[in-house]
C-alpha cells in the first residue's frame, strides 16, 4: 500500500468483492491461450450499460452513500452455466489462490496462482500469448465503475494471472466517499446466453443485508416474456354458445 491510503479511503472490505473478481478473471484465462477470443481491444466496441446508481440514503441512523450497480455479459456459445458450475465452490478457496496489493484509494493487483484456482490444466505454459486481456470483454458495464487488464505469465512452470482492477476512475460514483465501507458482488445465469452481474456498495451493516434482485425479486426475468408482440385472438373468441 502507498502511502497512508486505504482500499477505498476508510477499512473498506475487498475481500467480499475480490473473490468475484479474481473468479472471473481467471475463468477468463483459458480462452487467451488457445485462440477462441481476442481479448485485445475490447474496449473498441463494448455497448454500455447505464443501470448504476450513486446516491445517498438514510439507513435509519445516518446518511450513507449506496453504489448500485447492474450488468450484463453475453455468452455467445451458449455456455453460462457450464461457466458457472465450476465457479459454484471457487470462491471459498480462490482466498488462498489469490495475492493482492492496494496500489491506491481505488485500485488493486492481484495474483492468481490458477493451478490452486483449478484452472491450470487448461493453459499450456508453451502457448501463453504475452498480452493484456479484458475479463469483462463481453459485458456492458461501464468501464468508469470497474475495469481490469490481466496477463498471464509462467513461474517455474505453473500458470498465473496478474490483474489490476480499478474503480471509479472518473470520480463519478464517489466511491472514495468516506461512509462506503464494504463491497459485494454477485452473478447469476439468466439464459445459456446472459449471465446478470450485480455490485452492491455501501456501509457494513446496509451492503450485508443487501440481497441481489433475482432473489428478493418474485419474477426477476419477468421482463423476457414480453417482447412488444400479442398473439390474435382465437378462433372461438367473441362466439356466444346458446343452450
Amino acid at each position: 500500500m502507498e502511502g497512508t491510503e486505504t482500499f477505498p479511503s476508510t477499512s473498506w472490505q475487498w475481500s467480499a468483492i475480490h473473490l468475484r473478481l479474481a473468479a472471473r478473471a481467471a475463468s477468463t484465462a483459458a480462452s487467451t491461450t488457445d485462440g477462441r477470443r481476442d481479448h485485445s481491444n475490447s474496449g473498441a466496441w463494448r455497448r454500455l450499460d447505464a443501470s448504476t446508481v450513486s446516491e445517498m440514503r438514510h439507513n435509519g441512523t445516518h446518511m450513507e452513500r449506496v453504489v448500485h450497480a447492474r450488468w450484463q455479459c453475453t455468452f455467445p456459445e451458449g455456455k453460462c452455466f457450464a461457466h458457472h458450475a465450476p465457479l459454484e465452490g471457487m470462491p471459498e478457496k480462490m482466498d488462498k489462490c489469490t495475492q493482492e496489493h492496494n496500489k491506491g484509494a481505488l485500485t488493486v493487483d492481484m495474483v492468481i496462482d490458477l493451478n490452486c484456482a483449478g484452472m491450470g490444466a487448461q493453459i499450456d505454459c508453451n502457448r501463453i500469448v504475452p498480452r493484456s486481456f479484458d475479463p469483462f470483454q463481453m459485458c456492458n458495464n461501464d468501464p468508469l465503475l470497474v475495469k481490469a487488464t490481466c496477463h498471464l505469465e509462467c513461474r517455474r512452470n505453473v500458470p498465473y494471472e496478474l490483474c489490476t482492477f480499478e474503480f471509479d476512475t472518473g470520480k463519478t460514483y464517489n466511491m472514495s466517499d468516506e461512509t462506503v465501507d464494504s463491497c459485494n458482488m454477485e452473478a447469476v445465469c439468466k439464459s445459456p446466453y446472459i449471465e446478470q452481474n450485480e455490485m452492491f456498495c455501501s456501509g457494513h451493516h446496509t451492503t450485508k443485508n443487501h440481497r441481489p434482485h433475482w432473489i428478493t425479486e418474485d419474477r426477476p426475468w419477468a421482463n423476457r416474456e414480453r417482447h412488444g408482440l400479442e398473439a390474435p385472438p382465437p378462433p372461438s373468441a367473441g362466439l356466444v354458445v346458446q343452450a
